[in-house]
């Protein structure tokens, strides 16, 4: 399945249809950025978008066990959509998930 950023967030958060997904198989295309740290990947709304200290809220899917390199070129991401709290084996917390994510190339135009 296809999704989009605005199909899981809106200006106050997380939409509903999180829900809905959790546990589905989609794609969905953004930006690759990394935690302050290095220890976590996340697929984000905005090039080079940092979640934590934007002064304006970011979408973003932590992406846990991926391990791609930081870029502000789109790209596409597949895996499974999971939508509540959960610690990683890393300790990094998230509400908003793609497990198993795999880097997709981009449909032709």
């Amino acid at each position: 399945m296809r999704l989009s950023f605005s199909d899981l967030f809106d200006e106050n958060g997380y939409r509903g249809g999180c829900g809905q997904w959790s546990g589905h198989e989609v794609e969905i295309s953004g930006y690759l950025n990394a935690t302050h740290d290095g220890a976590a990947r996340m697929l984000v709304s905005v090039p080079g978008a940092c979640p934590d200290c934007s002064p304006v809220p970011v979408a973003a899917i932590d992406l846990p066990g991926f391990e791609g390199e930081a870029s502000e070129e789109r790209v596409t991401m597949r895996g499974m959509l999971s939508y509540g709290f959960a610690v990683d084996e890393k300790g990094n917390a998230s509400f908003l998930r793609i497990e198993r994510a795999s880097l997709q190339p981009e449909p032709l135009a």
